[in-house]
């Protein structure tokens, strides 16, 4: 179980008497509770990866909020817990959307004990890792894009794809946790090929989708649970087992009724029960 570390704990007291450099005095402005104090499933995932759970493995409907979990992940385990992380997703548009929406939440004022707000705002915690010094089009303003070379001493939350990280030196930077975005479109191999970035690995993604698709023969391994073709998430619990923490996102808000109820039998068949998204009316 982790704690509070002691910087983060008396963060609050310091700044109310001398706001610290790294922070610029904004209006106080209302704030909503945060995601975990109203949603069961992102407290769930909070609760196992701020818990140290190893592995964490949470299965997703389409339209589900996985975006918003890894988001809301990533801003709570750097920001409560003090924690390095890092966030791999399988393509630059996904990439530059999770760095997008999670700079956007990094930069909400968070409610302090007494329901209002601090009025602190960090200076951007959220990076885009990329190649070259060419800031991509559409990345949000409050996040900052860096080269590999200028990762050494960061702290707070970068984000590329998974090839990107596989360049990664982890010599010079490595992470507490791993967020993984999209991960049943992660093969095993290259799960494995990001094990020395960080010790705890928290998949999130939708296992209806395809599996990953791989150009070489895999008949050697089709009778093996992790094969190096297989998804990430699948090889994690054949070759872990037990060790493996599974959740889910059990609601979907895109799919209307009758499509769930067309979709669930097929590509959900593991559900207890279907994902239906709510109705009007």
């Amino acid at each position: 179980m982790r704690t509070l570390p002691a910087a983060a704990a008396t963060t609050t007291t310091a700044s109310a008497a001398t706001p610290p450099p790294t922070a610029r005095k904004v209006p106080a402005v209302p704030v909503t509770p945060a995601a975990h104090d109203s949603d069961p499933q992102v407290a769930a995932a909070l609760f196992a990866a701020w818990s140290g759970d190893r592995f964490v493995c949470i299965a997703s409907p389409p339209g589900a909020g996985k975006t918003r979990l890894i988001t809301h992940l990533a801003e709570q385990l750097h920001r409560r817990a003090g924690l390095n992380v890092a966030v791999a997703a399988q393509t630059r548009a996904q990439a530059l959307d999770v760095a997008n929406r999670a700079a956007s939440v990094c930069a909400q004022p968070e409610a302090d004990a007494a329901g209002g707000s601090g009025g602190l705002i960090a200076d951007p915690v959220v990076a885009l890792l990329g190649k070259g010094k060419v800031r991509p089009a559409g990345l949000n303003p409050q996040a900052t894009h860096i080269a590999a070379d200028k990762l050494r001493g960061r702290h707070g939350i970068v984000v590329a794809t998974t090839a990107r990280w596989h360049w990664t030196d982890t010599a010079t930077w490595s992470a507490d946790v791993l967020l993984i975005d999209e991960a049943w479109q992660l093969t095993w191999a290259d799960l494995l090929a990001l094990g020395p970035l960080a010790p705890q690995v928290v998949c999130v993604g939708d296992p209806g989708q395809i599996s990953p698709v791989v150009t070489g023969s895999t008949q050697r391994w089709q009778s093996w649970g992790a094969g190096p073709h297989t998804p990430a998430p699948d090889a994690l619990a054949s070759v872990y087992g037990q060790d493996v923490t599974h959740q889910r996102l059990p609601r979907t808000w895109r799919l209307g009724r009758q499509t769930t109820e067309l979709l669930q039998p097929i590509f959900y068949p593991p559900c207890p029960s279907p994902p239906l998204a709510p109705t009007a009316g």
